[in-house]
């Protein structure tokens, strides 16, 4: 069983500082876990603003009762000039919490020059309480020590173990792994990252590039798999240098996860292709990455999500990435650009409705930037879009509000 708790999306203009502060309008305010031992999944997109002429960094965050969300991940951010930035993302699970009320924010902090969240592109946090008598989050690994991407395709390493483990499956469960990979500061590089069963790579492709010193980046995955037996699996998250040796630091955490979920889902589409595609001056549908599905009941939690990298030219190209529930926009709009060959950063786009009904088309859409060259898809690279309908959880309390601009904020 499942509640949605929060599904907030929102524009206002805001401004980072040298230190940690929330971000505005990415607070869930005071929301009523239901019970103790849920697995509660947090998911965040955010993109930047950036002057003309000012390289910028942003690292961003959970923040949980007003501590940072224990071992959790960090993401980055950077704005090379106006209307080329690259957003970012994070999906974590946390487990822990008790029942009763609890407040979920996204927190950021600047490094070097200041930069401003988008007054364009909307941003999003999302939180889904998944409750224990059906979600156990079975690997949780992280690591917060500098290591260097290998050449070829290796488990993430860290001095406390590499970023794999194994656990007995579940028979018909579902299986969902999320990672966060931030980079260094190394000079014009980048990796891909995938995930891996038995050895097996799964799901999409991600990728983060640093395009000069303080400019970071990072990598935010998730992929759900159904079907596998019930007997042990293995799960890893690898890595790969892409474009000249690149790594992560020993000042941002890294995460590598997987939830199970044994009971009460559905996984109605999934979907994942290489076919070739372009984008244009307005959005519309990125080829293949749609689906249609009926919920369960009015009370399910459908989630549906995003992943994938847009094909790497010499030729600069942005790009803006939104989801859509029969057309209507839904969640953030996060850029994407590449102006060097092999120097790309992925993008992992995540929305949840409830008390929805009848049958939803859902798709992830993009568009040119104005001014800037198209992007193709990425052949080699698998993009990945899937919708999860879970069963809905005991009723809570809810407050829908829908302010005037471009805010939309679902709390329960």
């Amino acid at each position: 069983m499942s509640n949605l708790l929060a599904a907030i999306q929102d524009a206002t203009s805001d401004t980072s500082s040298g230190s940690w502060t929330d971000i505005t309008g990415m607070t869930s305010g005071s929301v009523t876990v239901a019970g103790t031992g849920s697995v509660i999944l947090l998911m965040m997109t955010v993109s930047v603003d950036s002057s003309a002429s000012d390289d910028t960094t942003q690292h961003f965050r959970f923040d949980i009762d007003g501590s940072p969300a224990s071992n959790g991940p960090e993401a980055s951010s950077f704005s090379d000039l106006l209307d080329e930035t690259n957003g970012c993302s994070l999906a974590f699970a946390v487990t822990g919490l008790s029942a009763g009320s609890h407040t979920f924010k996204v927190q950021w902090i600047d490094e070097g020059a200041n930069s401003g969240t988008s007054s364009v592109r909307l941003r999003s946090l999302v939180v889904v309480e998944l409750l224990a008598a059906d979600a156990a989050l079975q690997i949780d690994l992280s690591a917060i020590d500098a290591q260097d991407d290998p050449a070829t395709w290796e488990d993430i390493a860290s001095s406390g173990g590499n970023f794999t483990g194994s656990f007995t499956v579940t028979a018909d469960s579902l299986q969902l792994m999320l990672a966060n990979i931030p980079s260094n500061e190394a000079a014009d590089t980048s990796s891909d990252i995938r995930f891996e069963i038995d050895t097996t790579r799964e799901g999409a492709f991600s990728a983060f590039w640093c395009d000069a010193t303080d400019d970071r980046a990072s990598a935010c995955l998730m992929y759900a798999r159904t079907g596998l037996s019930g007997a042990s699996h293995d799960f890893a998250c690898q890595w790969q240098e892409k474009r000249a040796a690149a790594g992560v630091a020993s000042d941002m955490r890294r995460t590598f996860q997987v939830v199970e979920v044994s009971d009460n889902f559905t996984l109605d589409v999934d979907v994942g292709l290489t076919s070739d595609d372009d984008s244009d001056g307005t959005f519309n549908d990125v080829l293949g990455m749609s689906g249609s599905m009926t919920p369960d009941g009015t009370d399910s939690v459908v989630l549906y999500f995003a992943c994938g990298v847009i094909e790497a030219d010499a030729t600069e190209t942005v790009n803006d990435f939104r989801l859509a529930d029969g057309g209507t926009p839904e969640g953030a709009v996060v850029q994407s650009f590449s102006d060097t060959t092999d120097g790309v950063n992925g993008y992992c786009l995540a929305w949840a409705n409830d008390n929805i009904s009848g049958s939803h088309t859902f798709s992830l859409e993009w568009q040119t930037v104005s001014g800037k060259g198209n992007s193709s898809t990425d052949t080699g690279r698998e993009r990945v879009f899937q919708v999860i309908d879970f069963a809905g959880g005991a009723p809570a309390a809810s407050l829908l509000l829908r302010p005037r601009g471009m805010r939309h904020m679902l709390v329960r």
